[in-house]
């Protein structure tokens, strides 16, 4: 799916929205080549909310975008292939930050680089291990502070 700037509007203020009425379910996002830049265009509008985003993967992204401040977790997986670039860590940035270069595996291209098996099951492990160990996400943090 392409996503226009009315899908990110969409997106952002669901997010927004359930926040807003106490929903503290962690904010994950995902997305390939125009996804991924959707990725972090929807991360920047809910940061000016104080909405954390606990994990964001973007594949093949084609614009170097700044990364925003309240993401704690994000890489991003590319190649030099015309379509894909690095994304930009911004300064003062405090969580886990990756560009990961795969131009020299020539068995992925900007069409597949989201299917590749070894790579969704690193993203399927990220997702496990914010959604079912106790780690102490920004979200989780938020959740014990509001308990107390």
């Amino acid at each position: 799916m392409v996503v226009g700037r009315r899908h990110l509007d969409q997106i952002a203020a669901d997010i927004i929205s359930g926040h807003q009425n106490g929903d503290n379910a962690h904010v994950i996002l995902i997305g390939h080549s125009l996804g991924s830049n959707a990725v972090v265009q929807v991360a920047d509008r809910i940061a000016r909310q104080g909405i954390p985003v606990d994990l964001a993967v973007t594949f093949d992204i084609t614009e170097g975008l700044q990364v925003p401040l309240n993401v704690e977790r994000f890489v991003n997986f590319y190649q030099n292939n015309g379509f894909g670039r690095p994304a930009l860590e911004p300064a003062g940035f405090t969580g886990e930050f990756s560009n990961i270069n795969l131009s020299n595996q020539t068995q992925l291209d900007h069409g597949n680089i989201d299917n590749a098996p070894q790579l969704q099951q690193f993203v399927y492990q990220q997702i496990f291990q914010i959604t079912h160990t106790h780690a102490q996400t920004r979200v989780a943090k938020r959740k014990t502070t509001r308990k107390g």
